[in-house]
Protein backbone atom coordinates (compact mmCIF):
# COMPACT_ATOMS: atom_id res chain seq x y z
CA UNK A 1 0.00 0.00 0.00
CA UNK A 2 1.52 3.67 -0.79
CA UNK A 3 1.76 5.62 2.42
CA UNK A 4 -0.34 8.24 0.46
CA UNK A 5 -3.48 7.45 -2.22
CA UNK A 6 -3.28 9.77 -4.97
CA UNK A 7 -6.56 8.94 -6.14
CA UNK A 8 -10.19 8.08 -5.09
CA UNK A 9 -9.80 4.17 -6.87
CA UNK A 10 -6.32 4.23 -4.75
CA UNK A 11 -8.41 5.53 -1.77
CA UNK A 12 -11.09 3.17 -2.12
CA UNK A 13 -8.71 0.06 -2.18
CA UNK A 14 -6.80 1.44 1.25
CA UNK A 15 -9.80 1.73 3.43
CA UNK A 16 -11.26 -1.88 1.80
CA UNK A 17 -7.65 -3.54 2.48
CA UNK A 18 -7.79 -1.66 6.20
CA UNK A 19 -11.51 -2.91 6.36
CA UNK A 20 -10.57 -6.42 5.69
CA UNK A 21 -7.41 -6.05 8.07
CA UNK A 22 -9.81 -5.66 11.24
CA UNK A 23 -9.62 -8.77 13.42
CA UNK A 24 -13.09 -10.01 13.50
CA UNK A 25 -12.62 -10.01 17.65
CA UNK A 26 -12.12 -6.48 17.67
CA UNK A 27 -16.08 -5.77 16.10
CA UNK A 28 -16.98 -9.00 18.87
CA UNK A 29 -15.74 -6.38 21.65
CA UNK A 30 -16.88 -3.51 20.74
CA UNK A 31 -20.54 -5.04 20.15
CA UNK A 32 -19.98 -6.74 23.79
CA UNK A 33 -18.92 -3.76 25.48
CA UNK A 34 -21.86 -1.63 23.78
CA UNK A 35 -24.34 -2.15 26.54
CA UNK A 36 -21.67 -0.95 29.40
CA UNK A 37 -20.93 2.29 27.56
CA UNK A 38 -24.61 2.70 26.97
CA UNK A 39 -25.38 2.46 30.12
CA UNK A 40 -22.77 4.96 31.26
CA UNK A 41 -23.86 7.81 28.59
CA UNK A 42 -27.30 7.35 30.24
CA UNK A 43 -26.09 7.87 33.94
CA UNK A 44 -24.00 10.57 32.97
CA UNK A 45 -27.02 12.75 31.85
Amino acid sequence: MDPQPRSLAQLTTALESAWLNIPVNTFRNLIDSLPARLAAVRSAK
